[in-house]
């Protein structure tokens, strides 16, 4: 049996997903406690539907507000975020001014619980 010790210091040589998933969860924490995301955008846009899905459980107006977004990019703990296709309207339609904020925190509280990171959502 490996001691928790040699687990932390990342000699954990099972290979069992148990130990994979405490490696991966404390890696994130390292990062998240010097300031920097473990979060690349591929990672975002593969887990995006769980995160609108815990959004649409606790609120449809909000999921509704967000189910169109397009992810940018994701760097130094900011998600960005727009809503631009240029196949559905011909002209400006930037709608940021009428989204409601509390849809905003609640989006970011799915992102946290979803990933076990925070990361600040801003709309380009």
């Amino acid at each position: 049996m490996q001691s928790r010790t040699s687990e932390f210091a990342g000699n954990s040589s099972d290979g069992s997903p148990a130990s994979t998933r405490y490696m991966a969860r404390l890696n994130r924490s390292v990062l998240y406690c010097s300031g920097m995301s473990a979060l690349t955008v591929e990672e975002v846009k593969s887990r995006w539907n769980e995160v609108l899905d815990a959004v649409l459980e606790t609120d449809r107006i909000a999921w509704l507000a967000f189910f169109d977004a397009r992810i940018v990019s994701v760097d130094a703990g900011v998600l960005i975020i727009n809503f631009s296709d240029a196949q559905k309207f011909g002209g400006d339609h930037n709608f940021s001014m009428a989204r409601n904020p509390r849809h905003l925190a609640l989006l970011q509280e799915k992102i946290q619980e979803v990933f076990e990171e925070p990361l600040e959502v801003l709309e380009v």
